[in-house]
């Protein structure tokens, strides 16, 4: 199927690749299904989750490894079970990064959201956004 992608152009897609996250995004639980691309090198650090029904809705994750977070996140129940996750090494963590704007609507600074990452099943396609109330903070770098 050919999607149009805010950052990649028109693109050809299988359905195969298509992420499905079952309750979407928190401000935005109408983005369901989505496509992940990433630049052409052998080691993106950014990666472009598109969404497939609206090619104007994308967002930009990485790994918290990036920001030197390393996450150990408890799953309930019901959230293993809306990620079919049987297997922790099945499980990727993501967070979402993002431009600030000021008034003038210029990009001002990055900003991470490190309360809610996203994790996905890549296994079986499908993801979620989890929301921690509250992250322990180890060997801070000073």
């Amino acid at each position: 199927m050919k999607i149009h992608t805010l950052d990649f152009g028109t693109q050809t897609i299988d359905a195969d690749d298509i992420i499905s996250f079952p309750e979407g995004f928190l401000g935005f639980a109408e983005q369901k299904e989505f496509k992940l691309f990433h630049e052409d090198n052998d080691s993106p650090t950014v990666h472009s989750l598109q969404s497939i029904t609206d090619e104007g809705f994308s967002m930009s994750l990485v790994a918290p490894s990036t920001f030197g977070i390393d996450y150990e996140i408890a799953l309930t129940d019901q959230e293993q079970n809306l990620l079919n996750l049987e297997n922790a090494n099945d499980a990727v963590v993501a967070l979402i990064v993002y431009k600030q704007h000021d008034d003038a609507k210029t990009a001002t600074d990055m900003k991470v959201v490190v309360k809610a990452p996203v994790i996905i099943n890549i296994k079986d396609k499908l993801g979620m956004q989890k929301t921690l109330d509250f992250i322990e903070v180890r060997n801070l770098a000073a």
